[in-house]
């Protein structure tokens, strides 16, 4: 019999290298000043800015959107893309602004799918798929639709998920602390840090939450370092206002139940959908989280971006590792069709609201289904 397990290597490698050969084109061809040519690297500007501001002794003024606007007029061709992050996420995109805006651009996308590639490497021991088929289960995530735009797109969803991955592994092989210190790196993006810290301490793994708490408390002090004693008040302030600017922006690039229940006109409905999800995980985890806390894990992920009052579309590659869980223990066609599903987000704009909502809850319901009592 003629072994066709190559195809499930060459195949994703080809894919894969075609990838980033066209990547590499759009690079090239681009511009320092994107206002020139075009927005090279999505959203990467208010990254870039940020990272600026820091390197020239402004963090104090990190959150003035004037000061961002006027930073980034050579590089966002209408209007200006707000950094809402905490100080130490604009201090960990510093060294990055030491290099000209494209080539800062193209070593972020470079570190990010080394990210991603790293995340699917530290997943084979928890799931068989990235075991057996390293090179698919890569392929399959950097395709993934919104990890793709993520990557290119100059978003951090790759790194939000090697820390996520990197924590679970931990856990794995019972590094409790570490896991937790690994974690609170995750801190720039609370709305999913505290939903993923809930579910481990519902699964009885405290000494994980207690090395989160240590490595948030280092956070802290890092961003008084750079914007003084009060920042989480100013940081909260600003991002907030970012986020009720942005719904009118952005709306069909948000996949939470808020803005669900915004389209359905019932916005009181976001605070029902989210308890009842928010319910169902806790008692899930609290029933099964010490027993099979990948499966619990695999439900959460995307609990977690429909829960959150602020997730876009790319936020849902998250729930990659959901995927490869679905794969495993329940049946590859229904995470490939849970895959190629990802997709739906280009049909927003035809059906008013982001199909992807409803993709976060089918990998909800199907992980719960394959978690092992």
């Amino acid at each position: 019999m003629i072994d066709r397990r190559w195809r499930l290597r060459r195949y994703p490698q080809a894919a894969i290298l075609a990838l980033l050969a066209g990547w590499a084109f759009a690079v090239a061809v681009g511009s320092d000043k994107p206002a020139d040519t075009g927005l090279l690297g999505g959203d990467y500007p208010a990254f870039y800015v940020a990272g600026s501001i820091v390197n020239e002794g402004l963090a104090d003024r990190l959150y003035d959107f004037e000061l961002q606007a006027s930073m980034q007029a050579d590089l966002v061709p209408d209007g200006f893309l707000p950094f809402a992050y905490p100080p130490f996420a604009a201090a960990a995109y510093a060294p990055l602004t030491l290099l000209p805006y494209r080539a800062s651009y193209a070593l972020f996308t470079i570190i990010s799918f080394f990210a991603l590639a790293l995340a699917i490497w530290l997943l084979r021991p928890i799931t068989p798929l990235a075991r057996a088929y390293p090179w698919l289960a890569l392929a399959g995530a950097v395709l993934f639709y919104p990890m793709l735009r993520a990557i290119i797109g100059g978003q951090n969803t790759a790194i939000s998920l090697l820390i996520v991955v990197g924590t679970w592994r931990l856990i794995r092989a019972d590094r409790d602390l570490a896991a937790g210190i690994v974690l609170s790196l995750l801190a720039f993006k609370p709305q999913f840090l505290l939903p993923i810290l809930g579910v481990i301490w519902l699964s009885r793994r405290h000494r994980a939450v207690y090395g989160a708490l240590a490595g948030m408390g280092v956070l802290y002090f890092v961003g008084v370092a750079l914007t003084g004693w009060s920042w989480p008040i100013d940081w909260w302030s600003e991002a907030t206002s970012f986020a009720l600017a942005n719904d009118a922006v952005n709306g069909l690039n948000f996949v939470t139940w808020r803005q669900l229940a915004l389209w359905l006109g019932i916005e009181p409905a976001w605070i029902a959908l989210s308890s009842a999800t928010a319910g169902w995980i806790a008692w899930t985890a609290y029933r099964h989280g010490s027993r099979d806390l990948s499966g619990v894990l695999a439900m959460t992920l995307p609990g977690a971006v429909l829960l959150a009052p602020h997730a876009l579309f790319y936020d849902v590659g998250l729930a990659l590792p959901s995927l490869f869980i679905l794969a495993d223990r329940l049946n590859g066609r229904i995470a490939g069709v849970l895959w190629i599903a990802g997709l739906t987000h280009l049909l927003g704009s035809t059906l008013g609201f982001n199909p992807l909502i409803f993709l976060l809850l089918l990998i909800v319901i199907a992980a719960r289904r394959s978690i092992r009592s």
